[in-house]
């Protein structure tokens, strides 16, 4: 039967263009400025996240149609019109439960230093463990921080997080299982952890809410509240920004998470969290 399936499925990709899904990786190539060529992930929501872009959504329109808006998009950035190419990369495996069962099945997102970064389907009834969930990402690689695997929840009146030593098995038990749910934030320029951030808030089942750094305070606090952000990342040199956005807030705002940058002078200030 997947045998059939994937022949029928060829043919339909012959008579009309592919349409993108989530899970799938897209490789973006920009002629002009070469620091941009990455490949990015379909978030579950169905958008991509671009840097000069912004978010926008790439589900249901084919590699054709995103290129052709990533390239709208990138244009003022640039003296004349960029020349952007967009390919489909490794494209997410339909669910058995889409295909021939109603198996229950768990998304997860795997990030940064693991052996298969992006969407994986794991079928089951009684949940995914975090360890379950290593190894389905294919373990770490050689550069993972495996003494400061996070876990984040929401909990009552914001967010907890959860420290787990894969060395040790100290922190929380390898065993915990996974839950969905919460929105997070980001206030980073491109740093190596806005990326981590584009796998690590989908692999908890969350949304990710990346913010403009140049946006003003009152509008800054406002996506703050209209969001729903529990957590927003900083970077150091926007502390000031994202605290006087949480002061004109409602309530008590997300909880900011500090990101030192100390490549570029900005140590951490000692007032938060460390990322």
């Amino acid at each position: 039967m997947a045998v059939t399936l994937v022949i029928l499925a060829d043919r339909v990709l012959a008579q009309q263009p592919y349409k993108v899904r989530a899970g799938d990786q897209l490789r973006i190539e920009v002629l002009e400025d070469s620091s941009l060529n990455r490949t990015v992930l379909v978030l579950p929501d169905g958008t991509i996240a671009f840097p000069f872009a912004g978010q926008f959504r790439a589900r249901g329109r084919s590699v054709l149609t995103i290129q052709a808006a990533l390239t709208k998009r990138l244009a003022p950035n640039f003296a004349s019109g960029p020349t952007v190419f967009v390919s489909a990369g490794k494209l997410a495996v339909v669910p058995k439960a889409e295909v021939r069962t109603t198996e229950a099945s768990f998304e997860i997102y795997a990030m940064g230093e693991v052996g298969k970064p992006g969407r994986i389907v794991v079928a089951g009834s009684s949940g995914v463990t975090l360890l379950q969930a290593i190894a389905e990402a294919g373990g770490f690689t050689r550069f993972a921080a495996t003494k400061r695997i996070q876990l984040r929840r929401p909990a009552e009146g914001g967010e907890q997080v959860y420290i787990f030593d894969y060395r040790t098995g100290g922190g929380i038990s390898g065993a915990t299982l996974l839950q969905p749910g919460d929105v997070i934030a980001t206030l980073i320029p491109n740093l190596p952890a806005q990326a981590e951030a584009h796998f690590g808030v989908p692999a908890c089942s969350a949304v990710l809410n990346t913010i403009n750094t140049r946006l003003d305070v009152d509008t800054v606090a406002y996506i703050f509240d209209h969001g729903g952000a529990r957590v927003v990342l900083v970077d150091t040199q926007f502390l000031d920004l994202a605290e006087a956005a949480k002061d004109r807030m409602p309530g008590d705002g997300p909880q900011i998470i500090e990101v030192p940058d100390e490549q570029a002078g900005y140590s951490a200030s000692g007032r938060h969290p460390v990322y």
